[in-house]
């Protein structure tokens, strides 16, 4: 969703701050849909976090702050839902593993 909303609504490499900024309509768009930022979705956690000094100059084109990285990250709540973590950053690679992921991946693997 972040790839899609940096080329639909922003200058290149520049993300949305928030999963509630990825569901705010722009351009005729909703990049995420609503059930996603509440942070628990058919059984998954999923938190975004913005690494310090990530603040870019300008706004989207939903008039909402820019950020120039991120990381996205979810796991199973329960044992029963699944086993993977899954995240993602600016890189845009999805990285998977057995147990929750971190900032910078360490641990994980590309998931291809």
């Amino acid at each position: 969703a972040q790839q899609a909303f940096s080329a639909a609504c922003t200058r290149v490499d520049a993300y949305a701050r928030s999963l509630e900024d990825l569901a705010k309509p722009a351009e005729g768009y909703r990049f995420i849909t609503a059930e996603w930022i509440h942070a628990r979705h058919n059984g998954y956690v999923l938190t975004m976090t913005i690494p310090p000094g990530a603040a870019v100059e300008g706004v989207s084109c939903n008039g909402l702050p820019l950020v120039s990285r991120y990381f996205v990250e979810t796991h199973p709540e329960d044992p029963a839902t699944g086993w993977r973590s899954y995240a993602i950053d600016e890189r845009g690679t999805l990285y998977s593993s057995d147990k929750p992921i971190a900032p910078g991946m360490q641990g994980a693997q590309p998931d291809f």
